[in-house]
């Protein structure tokens, strides 16, 4: 038995090659083609389409209408009976959308919320950290758990709605946009407060001490204040004024430390009795290394 089925394969050795060699290309053809059907593959697609800004192939794997819909009726709370105004929350909220695939940039007419969801997202697929816990599909459905995070340590877990048609798979919805928003602001807020407790280890000021009333002039208070620079080369630094009457906000005066670790400002506030004490904050410090750290917190309302 065992010379027979030598002689087989001696006889045969090119056909056992060429049947498992097709049966092995066909498995690989159908591997590769179930692979790019799969949810996983499309999600892929996606982040590669938002690092490569390409709006084409974003579109390819995501109904842009649809998730601007989800970001309409969950965020605005809209009503679906209020038609008109639904259509044009959706229609400029698509438009903002595929602008942000292109350019990562919101101009100043976007709604706050939406240019901070812009900068954080834009910070994570260039450069920062996306990673997909999570992916769950059932039937024609499938949910998945990314996490983003920009390199400023801003960022959100999104809970993503795919769904298939004709073989297909797109995102349709993010269903936790809320919960995104209150993550971000959470993360912006945290954000700003690092940077001004950097800033406040580099340069400290004492309180401004009140100066002798000039006759000539009864509307102004005269203060002065001293900075100490541990090591900050230079600090920009303002001073709000205030009193029951208003007040009055001057910005961009630079402190020079390079020659002198200490500076004694004076500063004049305009305004009528009672006035209250300036408060003086640090904005912006450049360090003796060179690296600098500023406070521009993005608006949230």
């Amino acid at each position: 038995m065992w010379q027979r089925i030598r002689r087989f394969t001696r006889n045969y050795r090119w056909t056992i090659v060429i049947v498992i060699g097709c049966i092995l290309w066909n498995a690989l053809g159908w591997l590769a083609w179930h692979r790019h059907r799969t949810a996983s593959y499309a999600f892929g697609r996606v982040k590669e389409a938002i690092q490569k800004r390409d709006l084409e192939l974003f579109e390819s794997y995501v109904d842009v209408a649809k998730v601007a819909e989800g970001f309409c009726d969950q965020h605005l709370l809209m009503a679906q009976d209020e038609g008109h105004l639904r259509s044009r929350c959706v229609a400029t909220t698509a438009h903002r959308f595929r602008r942000w695939i292109t350019t990562r940039r919101i101009d100043e007419h976007e709604k706050p919320r939406l240019a901070l969801l812009g900068s954080v997202l834009g910070g994570a697929f260039d450069g920062g950290y996306v990673h997909i816990r999570s992916l769950h599909a059932a039937g024609s459905s499938a949910l998945a758990t990314v996490d983003v995070l920009d390199r400023a340590q801003r960022g959100a877990t999104f809970e993503i709605l795919l769904l298939r048609f004709t073989g297909e798979w797109r995102v349709v919805d993010v269903t936790n946009v809320q919960a995104v928003f209150n993550a971000l602001i959470a993360g912006e807020q945290a954000r700003v407060l690092r940077l001004q407790q950097r800033i406040a280890r580099s340069v400290q000021f004492g309180d401004p001490q009140l100066q002798p009333d000039d006759p000539q002039r009864p509307n102004q208070k005269f203060y002065r204040i001293e900075f100490t620079s541990r090591d900050a080369a230079e600090a920009w630094w303002s001073v709000l004024c205030s009193s029951a009457e208003g007040s009055g906000e001057s910005k961009g005066q630079r402190l020079d430390f390079r020659d002198n670790r200490r500076r004694t400002i004076a500063i004049v506030c305009e305004c009528k009795d009672p006035c209250r004490p300036p408060r003086v904050t640090i904005d912006e410090v450049r360090l003796d290394d060179g690296r600098g750290f500023t406070v521009q917190a993005m608006p949230l309302d």
